[in-house]
């Protein structure tokens, strides 16, 4: 799937930047899923991201979700987040990452997804 090369400046290009991507999302159907990014936050602690890294059956089965997700909300209708705001089951909300200081880490301080370390249960603090 193409990405844009270079992340706008402003909110209303980067909203812009959220449309286009709408439009590529057709791509998927050619694509295959390859990781999934956690984020997982245990009550009073920092949150911490890592990747799990789809094989065989549960790559397909991911792979099948993505497209599926990918056809709707290709045809769905941009609304900006707000405090209180649902989206309809034709609309997809939109929230600008430079507004959500834990997102906005992830994608400043990851030079490449791929590099994120991957997600060990055995080393985490998240419960049910």
């Amino acid at each position: 799937m193409s990405t844009p090369t270079e992340v706008p400046q402003t909110g209303d290009a980067r909203r812009d930047a959220a449309i286009a991507a709408l439009a590529l999302l057709s791509q998927v159907d050619d694509a295959q899923v390859a990781g999934v990014l956690a984020v997982v936050q245990a009550t009073g602690k920092p949150a911490e991201s890592s990747q799990l890294r789809a094989t065989g059956d549960a790559a397909s089965a991911l792979h099948g979700v993505a497209q599926a997700t990918a056809a709707k909300f290709r045809d769905s209708e941009l609304i900006d987040y707000g405090p209180g705001a649902l989206a309809t089951d034709e609309q997809v909300m939109w929230l600008d990452i430079a507004n959500v200081p834990l997102l906005k880490n992830i994608d400043e301080e990851s030079e490449s997804l791929a590099d994120l370390p991957l997600f060990q249960a055995s080393k985490s603090d998240v419960t049910n």
